[in-house]
């Protein structure tokens, strides 16, 4: 169980470049070297990540079909190869080439094959394990930032890039080969133990059942939500009278509360099980929103984004569990890919709505409220 979990842990933490917050560290020299606007390169990676979200469901089912050394060596070298395809871009069709498929090795498929090979251990250790292989993408949130600014004083963003594929090539790829050997690999499906007491529901049979579209609004409420706010925080910002740089100084918080939330969430998982501990995911976002559209006070900023990582971090257990508990464990990787698909779908449409919003002309203190709204009327949903 250890290897697998250790698994989860390093592919998380390799998604980190096909994530939003590494690639943007290098949204000024991508946008210099192309001659790209703010919105162009916008527009781009928007594109780009609604593609990987349609190509996700039949690339993540895969992983139901396949011996997972094969499915993780792939994965892998995916990621290495679109980030070494990166480096080499001459042209913004190229970028956006780039962006898809960083998008969906990274964002999309590293982090599936993470967090469903975890989510595959036994019940009642699932919780605990899906926290701690959801580490690895808290951790590459924090180190990411300071990594990639010191590189960037001593290398051009192109060979910063070259080292992040040379690394999945060499280190990632070896030391995931290395993990599960010895571990179970071999396709689950028609294979899985119904000792759960739950049958294994494939992905049409998902999409037939009322319970998973009642779920949706707040199971996927929060990559919406915080997407959007991260996207627009120097807006907010500015709302609030506080200095960009003071306020997005309280981003370290998120990752604290997200650790923190993470791991006390997979202990409670494991003790009341996925379903129950997920009623409760929103309480800390909305309780985020709405200290953002009415307090003031030193310290708001932090507060703010600690509970947003609360909420975010809360999620990662609980909402992983939840698959294997509704709906089996031998399609896990078609449901659950089918549920990141919509993740990303939501990520990507945060920041365009509040946009929209915003250049229509609602006020910052309209678009929280609302959002406090429509994530409270989600969670009464979800629990009944």
């Amino acid at each position: 169980m250890g290897r697998i979990i250790a698994f989860g842990f390093l592919l998380n933490l390799s998604s980190a470049f096909g994530q939003t917050h590494f690639i943007s560290l290098f949204n000024a020299p991508l946008r210099d070297s192309f001659g790209l606007s703010h919105g162009e390169i916008g527009a781009l990676y928007s594109a780009a990540t609604l593609c990987s979200a349609a190509v996700l469901p039949w690339a993540g089912r895969l992983i139901d079909s396949t011996d997972l050394r094969r499915y993780a060596a792939a994965v892998v070298c995916g990621l290495g190869a679109a980030a070494m395809f990166l480096s080499f871009t001459e042209t913004a069709w190229h970028l956006a080439i780039a962006f898809f498929w960083l998008r969906l090795f990274g964002q999309g498929l590293s982090s599936h094959a993470g967090f469903t090979a975890t989510a595959r251990l036994a019940a009642k250790n699932r919780g605990k394990a899906v926290s701690v292989a959801g580490l690895g993408m808290s951790i590459g949130e924090a180190i990411a930032p300071p990594i990639v600014a010191a590189a960037l004083l001593y290398l051009q963003w192109r060979e910063v890039w070259q080292g992040a594929a040379i690394f999945q090539f060499v280190a990632v790829l070896l030391f995931s080969q290395m993990l599960l050997r010895g571990a179970p690999v071999a396709p689950p499906a028609g294979h899985v133990s119904r000792t759960d007491g739950d049958e294994s529901w494939t992905r049409a049979q998902v999409l037939r059942d009322f319970r998973f579209w009642l779920a949706a609004p707040a199971i996927f409420a929060p990559p919406f939500a915080v997407t959007a706010l991260f996207f627009h925080q120097a807006g907010l910002a500015e709302y609030k009278g506080v200095s960009f740089l003071i306020w997005t100084s309280g981003v370290a918080a998120y990752s604290a509360g997200s650790v923190l939330a993470s791991l006390t969430a997979g202990v409670l998982t494991d003790k009341f099980g996925g379903a129950r501990v997920a009623k409760w995911i929103l309480a800390p976002l909305i309780m985020s929103v709405l200290l953002a559209a009415f307090a003031d006070f030193p310290g708001l900023s932090f507060a703010y984004y600690a509970l947003m990582g609360a909420s975010a971090g809360m999620s990662v257990p609980c909402v992983n569990a939840l698959w294997a508990e509704l709906y089996g464990r031998a399609h896990l990787g078609s449901v659950r890919a089918l549920a990141h698909s919509m993740v990303v779908l939501f990520s990507a449409a945060g920041p365009a709505a509040y946009g929209l919003l915003l250049d229509a002309g609602f006020s910052w203190a309209f678009v929280l409220l609302a959002t406090a709204a429509w994530m409270f009327f989600a969670a009464v949903v979800l629990w009944f």
